[in-house]
């Protein structure tokens, strides 16, 4: 019966060989980030990146293993361990990218990095100083420094 589903497949071709996402995850990862044209930091960054925040959890693991309750985990513990979210979001940036490929080159069906909101990192508003509290800064700096404050030119 099963081997009649199996044909089935093979037919309509929507048969996938379950051993083709058995690629060690750790060397599908060096493989991916060498073949990208990158720019030095650009390489150095995402290779900080793979080895101190993916890597951890999905190294020992194939590509099949990933999938998408283990990637909502790993963002979670990521979080839980204090990791940044800018970082947070640049290591589900890569890891998104790396399995989007391995999408493409038919290892998986589909991209298990697929929590909501996981790429984006909004940043906040940086305050800015009224003009009170411009001349309060100036007034309370020497004399001598009192021009290198924006706004305030008495001397």
């Amino acid at each position: 019966m099963a081997l009649a589903h199996i044909e089935a497949d093979i037919s309509r071709g929507q048969w996938d060989d379950p051993d083709k996402g058995a690629v060690s995850f750790a060397e599908y990862a060096d493989a991916w980030l060498r073949d990208r044209k990158l720019a030095h930091r650009s390489r150095e960054r995402n290779e900080a990146v793979i080895r101190l925040h993916i890597k951890p959890t999905f190294g020992a693991g194939t590509l099949a293993d990933v999938t998408t309750a283990p990637v909502r985990a790993w963002r979670g513990n990521l979080l839980a361990a204090g990791v940044g979210e800018p970082t947070l979001v640049k290591a589900n940036q890569i890891l998104r990218a790396m399995m989007n490929t391995a999408v493409d080159d038919e290892l998986i069906r589909r991209n298990p990095c697929r929590v909501k909101g996981a790429d984006r990192y909004d940043v906040p508003e940086r305050p800015v100083l009224t003009v009170a509290e411009v001349y309060a800064v100036a007034d309370a700096i020497a004399p001598r420094y009192r021009l290198l404050v924006p706004g305030r030119d008495r001397a």
